[in-house]
């Protein structure tokens, strides 16, 4: 019966359960007080009088009090418990967590239903948002493939053209453009094979970029070339990823092309580390080094120093191109770890010895 009334009605029947001992009290207390009136000194029955009524005070508190709690218990707290359940579940990520049964109000009903229908509707918007974002993931991923293969298209159109030209000065121009385009087209390849399109394994990437430079520059008459990666296993973004490994194409290509031509164990090592917050890329070679004003020797400033260092200022860092004591070249490229980027310990990665260029 008490599921069909209004909470005011409810309200009320508690409050007179919990008036009703108090009345009955009362009750007893004016009979006991008239029975003592007429059977026992006034002194005494004044003194006996205060503590009943001190008494009867004391138990029909504590009987209204239970009454209250039980009847709170049972309509208001005990209903309530598997809707708090049914939120914390919500709260977890289970959006359809198992509906109480058993006695309730039709508060509490509506209630429970509310705490449901919102389970529902995130739900439902939780789904709408997993197919949008794996939709967005593929349309990313085709992004990238299709960029990959368009920049192989104009490798092979360079190639192409490349095989017309008899001016080895032309020549190596356009071997230092398709370098640079082949930078960009295997760091596309990275972010198409990775589960996580927004980043690229960082040592990964630099050997295979290595790897694939050493292959263009290959000539079977000269001694081979030793190179050794050593790179920190490390999550980036494009945004870094790009300068680092255009820096890293120009170096290693100044050192197949100007370094090693009176060098008999060639060999260049690319590290990276982290120092202080930054990352330190230092590209290192044993050939003829560069002279006083950072250039090869018999060679002017070109195109590829600048670009390093405009790549550097893009990263925010520096870089510095100096004369190894123990002769040869190094590129350190110093730059502030980007704020997402996932650092972990050093992998040395020996390469396979490479035949050097010209």
């Amino acid at each position: 019966m008490m599921r069909s009334l209004t909470l005011n009605a409810r309200l009320f029947v508690i409050l007179a359960l919990a008036l009703a001992p108090a009345v009955a009290l009362a009750v007893l207390d004016a009979w006991q007080k008239f029975v003592l009136a007429s059977a026992i000194p006034q002194a005494a029955s004044a003194a006996f009088g205060l503590g009943t009524d001190i008494g009867m005070i004391v138990l029909s508190s504590l009987a209204g009090l239970g009454m209250l709690w039980v009847a709170a218990e049972r309509w208001c707290l005990r209903p309530l418990k598997p809707i708090q359940a049914a939120a914390a579940a919500i709260a977890r990520g289970n959006f359809a967590p198992p509906r109480p049964v058993g006695p309730t109000t039709p508060e509490m009903e509506a209630l429970a239903h509310d705490v449901f229908a919102l389970g529902a509707a995130i739900s439902v918007r939780e789904s709408a948002l997993q197919v949008s974002l794996e939709q967005r993931e593929h349309m990313l991923r085709e992004i990238h493939h299709r960029v990959k293969n368009n920049l192989q298209m104009i490798l092979s159109l360079l190639n192409l053209q490349a095989d017309r030209i008899r001016s080895p000065r032309i020549l190596r121009l356009f071997g230092d453009a398709r370098n640079r385009v082949l930078a960009l087209s295997i760091l596309h390849q990275h972010l198409y094979e990775r589960s996580d399109w927004s980043s690229v394994d960082f040592q990964a990437y630099i050997a295979d970029l290595v790897d694939h430079l050493s292959a263009r520059r290959r000539r079977q008459d000269k001694p081979a070339v030793q190179c050794r990666v050593e790179a920190l296993v490390m999550a980036v973004g494009p945004d870094t990823a790009i300068p680092v490994g255009l820096i890293i194409t120009e170096a290693v290509s100044n050192a197949f092309s100007h370094a090693f031509a009176n060098t008999m164990s060639p060999e260049i090592r690319i590290t990276t580390e982290l120092s202080n917050g930054d990352i330190v890329v230092t590209i290192d070679d044993n050939g003829s080094g560069i002279g006083e004003d950072g250039t090869a020797p018999g060679q002017k400033q070109g195109l590829g120093v600048t670009l390093m260092h405009g790549l550097a200022a893009q990263l925010g860092g520096s870089i510095d191109i100096l004369r190894r004591p123990e002769g040869g070249t190094r590129a350190r490229l110093q730059f502030r770890k980007p704020r997402h980027a996932i650092v972990d310990r050093p992998i040395t990665l020996p390469g396979a010895l490479l035949p050097a260029a010209d």
